[in-house]
């Protein structure tokens, strides 16, 4: 097809010159003239086509005015192909509004979901994490998280949020199920066996304190309060253990002297900045005296071993990971309030990047024609056009024909 019309005009062509030759003899006559002047208009008109398209390569006989114009403005050509692409074609306004029309929530939700990017996920993941503990050096990376979680909470102002957790716990009730907690927790201990004995070894120091040898405060205290009251130190030990789970068991009242000591405490933790600097320097010597890095070396070790010995890698150590990229991925495709999100940042920094790299689009289409030798340029547009260019040779001498034998007919009846 791609020599089909060349050889149609050069068959063209060839009819005239041989058209002229036979009609040329008997050029007299009407019939003889009207074909020489039909076939020589043709040739000449076929002549003079060939030479035009072959000038837009090449040059014809060898002829170098005003030919190869393709090749002696290509550059001019590819300025003004490079200007049509960036300013008429792919404008800022025609690629914003098109950015604007996708859904980029919706082409990463079909992605992960369909195309194979949830196992690219756990893929990178692995990877990632196992060239991570691959490097990491447990003992360094244990004190350097220490430091790092010191650092934290050492800069981080606690008092306010302290004042947010008990005000949110007093809000939502959780103070009442904190203080029968704590209260039963503490009547389990004041009941203990330990603490009756520590306190009857404290009553009986107490006593013999008080007693100091003087003869009178012995017989005192055997006489009122072993024999009469029957208040051994044991008993009184075991009073006070009584006394102490009564008064934790009074719910009512302790909730509220404890509810009442809370909220002024918070209102003083609130306005008080000596509180706020004592709450805050606490802090700061807790941090100090915390020493967590060597636990945390034996769990990084831990982890590196675990991993080191299972075919599944790191992931062996996460337990349903394929369910959990699931919901992270239906989470994310349910919450319609997070995908406006995520199409209006991405689309925001599309538009950035178009509003400031507008302009390479031009430099791209400029270098990527530059590739082109004249050859290849010439061999290109020829594949692409080169037989539609023919049919200006064939429509040269049809029309050339034509007119030669309109002008031989006006010029023989009427000249």
């Amino acid at each position: 097809m791609k020599k089909s019309n060349s050889y149609k005009a050069t068959v063209v062509l060839g009819i005239s010159f041989f058209g002229l030759l036979l009609s040329y003899p008997f050029k007299d006559s009407f019939t003889g003239g009207f074909f020489t002047s039909l076939c020589s208009a043709a040739m000449v008109g076929g002549i003079a086509d060939w030479f035009g398209v072959t000038a837009l390569f090449r040059k014809p006989l060898g002829i170098s005015f005003r030919t190869e114009i393709i090749p002696r403005n290509r550059e001019k050509i590819f300025n003004e192909m490079a200007n049509m692409v960036q300013n008429e074609f792919l404008t800022k306004e025609r690629l914003k509004s098109k950015v604007e029309e996708y859904d980029i929530a919706d082409l990463l939700i079909r992605y992960l979901k369909e195309h194979g990017g949830k196992q690219d996920m756990k893929e990178v993941l692995d990877k990632v994490v196992q060239n991570l503990l691959d490097e990491i050096h447990p003992q360094e990376m244990g004190v350097f998280i220490e430091k790092l979680i010191k650092d934290g909470v050492e800069k981080a102002q606690v008092s306010p949020i302290v004042v947010k957790v008990i005000a949110w716990s007093i809000e939502h009730g959780y103070d009442d199920l904190i203080i029968d907690f704590t209260c039963k927790e503490l009547i389990r201990i004041i009941k203990r066996k330990e603490v009756h004995d520590e306190l009857t070894m404290f009553i009986k120091r107490v006593r013999s304190e008080y007693e100091k040898h003087s003869v009178v405060r012995t017989l005192t205290d055997k006489i009122l309060l072993d024999w009469f009251l029957s208040l051994s130190p044991a008993n009184i030990a075991q009073l006070l253990q009584d006394k102490g789970c009564n008064l934790l068991e009074d719910k009512h009242v302790l909730r509220k002297e404890i509810r009442i000591y809370i909220e002024n405490w918070l209102k003083k933790l609130k306005e008080d900045k000596n509180t706020q600097d004592k709450i805050e320097k606490l802090k700061v010597e807790i941090v100090k005296k915390i020493s967590i890095h060597e636990q945390l070396a034996q769990v990084i070790k831990t982890y590196k071993e675990v991993a080191a010995t299972h075919s599944e890698g790191v992931f062996y150590l996460i337990k349903d990971i394929n369910q959990e990229v699931n919901n992270l991925i239906t989470r994310f495709e349910d919450n319609v309030e997070r995908r406006n999100q995520l199409n209006s940042k991405v689309q925001q920094k599309v538009i950035q990047w178009i509003d400031k790299e507008h302009g390479y689009i031009g430099k791209m289409v400029n270098e990527s024609l530059n590739h082109f030798t004249n050859a290849m340029l010439i061999e290109f547009i020829e594949s692409k056009v080169g037989n539609d260019l023919q049919m200006i040779r064939i429509n040269g001498s049809i029309v050339g024909g034509l007119v030669g034998a309109f002008i031989f007919v006006i010029t023989f009846w009427f000249v």
